[in-house]
C-alpha cells in the first residue's frame, strides 16, 4: 500500500509517499505526477517513509527523476538503488 499527500500551499508541489511503491501504486503515482498542472521542476517526491520499491517502482522514480521531478529524503538504500539501476 502506498499513501501520497498532496502538499501544494505553494506553487511547488510537494508529494509525500509512504508505503510501498510496488503493483498498482507505480500507475497510481504516476497518474499523480502526470495529472499536475505544475511543471516538473516544481514538484518534488518526498520518499522518507518509503519502506520498499519493486523494479517498476525504481524504473518509475528513475523516469520522473529524467523528467525533471526532485526526489528528496529517501532512505540510503533506496538512494543506492536509484543510483545502480538495479536489485540484482
Amino acid at each position: 500500500m502506498l499513501r501520497i499527500t498532496i502538499d501544494n500551499a505553494t506553487p511547488e508541489i510537494h508529494l509525500i509517499l509512504e508505503g510501498s511503491l510496488a503493483g498498482p501504486w507505480i500507475t497510481e503515482l504516476r497518474d499523480v505526477v502526470m495529472s499536475s498542472d505544475s511543471t516538473p521542476d516544481l514538484i518534488s517526491l518526498n520518499l522518507a517513509n518509503v519502506h520498499f520499491a519493486d523494479e517498476q517502482g525504481l524504473s518509475l522514480l528513475r523516469e520522473l527523476m529524467a523528467w525533471g521531478v526532485t526526489i528528496r529524503a529517501a532512505s540510503p538504500f533506496i538512494r543506492e538503488l536509484l543510483k545502480t539501476g538495479s536489485m540484482k
